[in-house]
């Protein structure tokens, strides 16, 4: 009776059908009884051994999917001490199969961190049960272990700085790109990200705060730019980049993700090409389109303000200059002209 429902609950567990077994007991009948039961229902048996070391080298050679380990066992080693070495080095689940219950059993079993612990004499029912439990537990922990290994690859690799926080603030994870950006490399001591990413305003120079994760939205992340990241050795890097808040199935924000990217060579050779074209080359004031540009400016701005002081000067003769001492003496005039007249106007100047 009890076998004709156990063979309903196998029949609902088709993905751990063929799994590969290892028994690992010291009485051999009873390692023949389990080899047949599990054969019975789908399992391949890939070895039964007596003894630790037996056990070990077995599972090294055929890598398992499953050990079913007793805690008593013949040689120098018993069940607990093998089934940890095995855990440890090979990441194969056991389930023990024991009639020992005593506290300091179950004590020592649990550092083995087993996958099930079967007393005997059990019932089928019940080895099956924590058989294919057993099984599904460790195919989650490999999917779980293979996607921390990918995401781990990926961050390690990006070309963005990426850092991680808990609900606080505190730093959790900084990937290579943002160690080297910020030139933190040890989150050990609990930093706040305030402190690690200190951030300014490019234009006005004023501290920006760090956004709270509460005040940004769901699947929505706040993108910023044109900002300064000040790293640990005082250095100024001008970053882009975005704040984004993790949160569970809940909806409730556990921390902050923030990816951004140094662009300090591409801010600067914006300022290049922005300079050269609204500046001459030669004398370094602005050229005709920024001065047409700048005046219209300043007529927008309404009569509220006094009226502003408009210089027009002109060079006399200076075609005589060019043409008596050449172009380039020509040009160290204008340059010369050029630097007087910066040196006289206020600072402020828009034409200069």
């Amino acid at each position: 009776e009890d076998n004709n429902s156990n063979m309903g609950m196998l029949n609902t567990t088709t993905e751990n059908k063929n799994a590969r077994i290892l028994i690992v007991e010291d009485e051999k009948i009873i390692a023949l009884d389990l080899q047949r039961r599990l054969e019975k229902y789908g399992y391949q048996i890939v070895g039964m051994h007596n003894s630790g070391r037996d056990a070990i080298e077995a599972v090294a050679k055929e890598m398992p999917d499953l050990v079913l380990m007793d805690v008593m066992l013949n040689g120098e080693m018993d069940g607990i001490h093998t089934a940890t070495h095995i855990y440890t080095e090979f990441q194969v689940p056991i389930i023990f199969l024991t009639a020992y219950t005593d506290q300091h059993t179950l004590e020592r079993a649990k550092s083995a961190e087993p996958f099930g612990y079967v007393v005997k004499p059990f019932k089928e029912r019940e080895l099956y049960s924590t058989i294919n439990i057993a099984l599904y537990k460790s195919n989650m922990e490999k999917t779980l272990k293979r996607h921390d290994r990918w995401l781990s690859t990926v961050l390690h690799n990006i070309g963005d700085g990426i850092i991680t926080t808990n609900d606080s603030g505190i730093v959790e994870y900084i990937n290579p790109v943002a160690q080297s950006l910020t030139g933190h490399k040890d989150i050990s001591n609990a930093k706040h990200l305030s402190e690690i990413f200190p951030l300014y305003d490019a234009k006005t120079g004023l501290p920006v705060p760090i956004p709270t994760p509460e005040s940004i939205p769901i699947d929505d992340p706040m993108f910023f730019e044109d900002l300064r990241l000040v790293n640990s050795i005082g250095a100024q890097i001008h970053i882009e980049g975005s704040f984004a808040g993790l949160y569970d199935k809940n909806k409730k924000c556990e921390g902050l993700v923030v990816a951004f990217q140094d662009v300090t060579t591409i801010k600067a050779m914006s300022d290049t090409i922005m300079y050269q074209a609204s500046h001459d080359s030669l004398t370094g004031l602005i050229n005709r389109d920024e001065f047409f540009l700048q005046l219209q400016k300043l007529i927008q701005q309404g009569s509220d303000k006094k009226l502003n002081h408009f210089l027009y000067l002109d060079i006399d003769q200076f075609k005589v200059v060019n043409d008596l001492c050449g172009h380039l003496a020509g040009d160290e005039l204008l340059r010369q002209i050029a630097h007087d007249i910066q040196g006289i106007l206020p600072e402020d100047s828009a034409f200069a």
